[in-house]
């Protein structure tokens, strides 16, 4: 949005020639690039905190010595209600 119809034309000739579109590819060939609000700016730092804050704590398991002395013998005995793992 924003943007005169000739630009959109040479955006659209780059998108289907799979360039991808960042910031930086916009500036080399004169485009300016739009402008994020501050709202937007801290949406998308918060939701930048998130996926690091999973991607740290995915995989994460904690091993219950309990779980392997009672019910059965678990092996290994992970603790799952304390484990923590993405699924998809």
């Amino acid at each position: 949005e924003g943007y005169a119809e000739k630009i959109k034309a040479r955006l659209l000739i780059m998108e289907k020639a799979g360039i991808k579109i960042t910031p930086s590819v916009l500036k080399k060939i004169g485009i300016p690039a739009p402008i994020v609000s501050d709202g937007e700016r801290l949406r998308r730092l918060s939701l930048l905190n998130i996926d690091d804050l999973i991607s740290m704590s995915d995989g994460q398991i904690w091993l219950d010595t309990s779980a392997a002395k009672s019910g059965g013998g678990q092996s290994p005995p992970v603790n799952v209600p304390r484990s923590l793992a993405r699924v998809g």
